[in-house]
């Protein structure tokens, strides 16, 4: 839009004492200087208290002439500044309503606020619902994250092919929704999930296990020097048990652990030491998950070990194999809670509580909460354990805000004095806490501000650092990337390396808050290259 001087609007000033009627007819040129003009008219009649009624009716006549000209995003810009998107919908039609809606989208980036942005995908989420284009008004409800909003979609289309297609979107995205249709609840609740994924496999040929050696490291094809230093074996090992288990994820069948037979000496598990024990029991979830069958049945015969490793890696492996899957059974939550009721060893308790926020990620449960949150509360425990259950209720509540989590995790992290606070796992305090705040900009301010009475100074800059991180993520958020570069710009002398600890969250926030936008990110590796 065509920017105007502040003591050069005299050309709005006698369009305002004229005729309006036929504005339009003065030219392109014409309209977009006068929209320039209209902008600075109007954010100078706010300050002063006047109203914008004269302002408004120009808006209406310019506006329709520049989306018929393939102007859209002049439009857009001229609403934005008089605050009047929510007359946007009238303008639109089938034929212009995706650039108007693409640009109200990437506008939201740039937002000089929540409300603003906010504004922004409300407006584009009516437009196409307007137009009934269904999926992509749910894609901007899922992400503003607004349960209402989904709801509204979903009831609104009466297409069932399209309602299936939309109820796949929120089964993948976790989005709590149930109907009254049995087949659309089951899509949500991917309980059928397994078999599609198996059936894609067999369409494109890729059933047939890999062997990390063979197809993808490709030993047999090295030229070993006499004397080349070898890797440690329990670090190929792990390498192995890792890409064995990505490579074969979800088909039920590898070359290295499912199709041994229990006891035999050349089982898999039983070639690691300890952490590699631990890996390798828990990628059994990972090659078999969704196949709640199946896998349950291969998981059991390691939870019976005397090993705990072993048995510490089959909880985490049970909670990867019921991953974003509901069903009646719901076998995960009833053998990990009864796990976790008997549990004594540490590296148990750890297992059941990445498994269960694993297997429940996104649900919000009140009951996990009620039997996890005494955990995190209990002074008894070691810090250890109580950073990785408040990291599970994280997960478990991700993006919800809920209330009775976030207390329960700062009750902790205030209560613990400066020593405990420097303690590496403090760190995943703030994580669990960032997660509850996932993608939510407008409440997470309160959050930050109780955050700030932690005693460990540096340690209040990083936790308020990494929920304001979660909270942007992925948002493309200009102003918040802004602030995290000057962070990381700020020169720490080598002496104390404990006062910069926030600027691990800073590199790390930078990531994920240009994530969502391709522009954003080219800059901040630029200037992350001038830091460097």
């Amino acid at each position: 839009m065509v920017a105007a001087e502040d003591d050069a609007l005299d050309m709005l000033q006698y369009c305002l004492s004229g005729s309006i009627k036929d504005i339009p007819t003065w030219g392109h040129e014409y309209l977009r200087t006068l929209a320039g003009h209209i902008g600075i008219q109007y954010d100078k009649n706010v300050a002063d208290g006047k109203d914008n009624d004269d302002l408004y009716k120009l808006v209406d006549l310019i506006v329709p002439n520049f989306i018929d000209h393939n102007e859209e995003p002049e439009a857009v810009d001229l609403m934005m500044e008089t605050e009047s998107l929510n007359k946007l919908n009238a303008f639109c039609n089938e034929h212009n309503y995706d650039r108007v809606c693409r640009y109200l989208c990437a506008c939201s980036q740039y937002a000089a606020d929540t409300e603003e942005m906010s504004m922004s995908y409300k407006t584009a989420f009516t437009i196409y619902k307007s137009q009934r284009q269904y999926c992509d008004a749910l894609r901007v409800a899922q992400k503003m994250n607004n349960t209402e909003m989904i709801t509204e979609i979903m009831e609104a289309c009466q297409d069932p092919i399209t309602k299936k297609q939309m109820a796949f979107m929120l089964g993948r995205q976790r989005n709590p929704y149930e109907c009254d249709d049995d087949e659309i609840n089951q899509i949500i609740a991917q309980e059928k999930l397994s078999e599609y994924y198996k059936q894609l496999a067999r369409d494109l040929d890729q059933m047939d296990p890999k062997h990390p050696d063979q197809h993808i490291f490709k030993t047999h094809l090295e030229e070993r020097k006499v004397g080349e230093a070898q890797l440690d074996s329990a670090k190929q090992n792990l390498a192995k048990t890792y890409v064995n288990a990505f490579v074969n994820a979800g088909l039920c069948n590898d070359l290295m652990i499912c199709k041994k037979e229990e006891g035999s000496n050349d089982d898999w598990v039983f070639s690691n030491k300890d952490e590699g024990q631990l890996a390798a029991a828990a990628s059994l979830g990972l090659l078999q998950i969704w196949d709640i069958d199946e896998g349950l049945e291969s998981i059991d015969k390691y939870m019976e070990r005397s090993e705990d490793n072993i048995q510490a890696g089959s909880y985490l492996a049970l909670g990867i194999l019921n991953s974003g899957i509901k069903n009646d059974a719901d076998a995960a939550y009833a053998i990990l809670m009864d796990k976790l009721e008997s549990a004594t060893k540490q590296s148990h308790k750890i297992g059941i509580l990445m498994g269960l926020s694993i297997a429940y990620a996104g649900s919000c449960r009140a009951d996990l909460l009620e039997l996890i949150s005494p955990i995190i509360v209990d002074s008894d425990n070691s810090i250890e354990l109580q950073a990785i259950a408040s990291l599970a209720i994280g997960l478990i509540f991700c993006g919800s805000c809920d209330q009775d989590a976030a207390e329960c995790i700062t009750q902790i992290l205030l209560e613990k004095d400066e020593k405990d606070l420097e303690h590496s796992f403090t760190r995943i305090f703030a994580l669990g806490l960032g997660l509850l705040f996932l993608g939510q900009q407008s409440l997470v301010d309160t959050q930050i501000e109780v955050l700030t009475m932690l005693p460990h100074e540096n340690m209040a800059k990083f936790v308020t650092l990494v929920l304001e991180t979660c909270a942007y993520a992925g948002s493309g958020n200009v102003l918040n990337i802004q602030k995290l570069l000057h962070l990381c710009a700020e020169h720490k002398d080598k002496e104390n390396e404990k006062e910069s600890i926030h600027q691990i969250a800073a590199v790390l926030g930078i990531a994920l808050i240009s994530f969502g936008e391709e522009i954003g990110q080219e800059m901040c590796i630029r200037t992350m290259h001038h830091l460097l």
